[in-house]
């Protein structure tokens, strides 16, 4: 059994051999398809910033290719696994930027989910906010009914904290606070981007 897995440690970005400290297989018997189906469950833990990653991972019989070799699919479990796939590149990079550098410098993956807040508002806003300082964009978009009301405080706290990191103010932010705006941030790419563009797809299969 192998102890060590090639894996990417999403707390840190380093990717590389991860211990696995502990595993669990689940087998199941598919009677409409006769396959047997195989849940494994790993717990690794990163060799850089000992943080714990679980990973799931899910194959059937039948499952490989001409050569017999065996396909997984695999989904993180913990860090939760988050879905950029319908997010503009741009911030879509600038996001996961932001979430990698949570574990080294705080202040600055604070300023940088403040940048993915104004990316998000120049994207969503085009020329109606062009130039506009961005305590003014979100009350625009607001107004424009782009943005929800009911989103006003969260982007405030991303928009202040940011502000807080990038002009060295004397406001510390800790680890849990930062946790929370990459919560916050991540909650306004998705009902902005992810979650339209699935009702789409579910409206266009239906």
């Amino acid at each position: 059994m192998n102890k060590e897995m090639i894996e990417l440690c999403e707390h840190c970005g380093n990717k590389g051999k991860q211990e696995i400290v502990y595993n669990d297989t689940e087998n199941f018997f598919d009677k409409d398809t006769h396959f047997n189906e195989y849940v494994y469950e790993y717990v690794l833990k990163c060799p850089v910033c000992k943080k714990i990653t679980i990973l799931e991972r899910y194959t059937y019989d039948g499952y490989c290719d001409e050569d017999g070799t065996q396909f997984y699919d695999d989904k993180r479990i913990y860090p939760l696994d988050l879905n950029l796939s319908y997010v503009p590149k741009k911030i879509a990079d600038k996001f996961s930027e932001a979430v990698k550098l949570k574990n080294y410098n705080i202040e600055a993956s604070c300023a940088t989910f403040r940048k993915v807040l104004e990316m998000i508002c120049n994207d969503k806003g085009g020329d109606m906010v062009k130039r506009k300082r961005l305590n003014t964009k979100v009350d625009i978009l607001i107004k424009e009914n782009i943005f929800p009301m009911n989103m006003q405080n969260a982007m405030d706290l991303i928009r202040t904290s940011g502000n807080n990191a990038v002009h060295d103010n004397d406001v510390e932010i800790s680890l849990f606070q930062l946790n929370l705006i990459s919560d916050l941030i991540y909650s306004i790419i998705e009902y902005l981007y992810i979650i339209p563009s699935k009702m789409d797809n579910l409206h266009n299969k239906i």
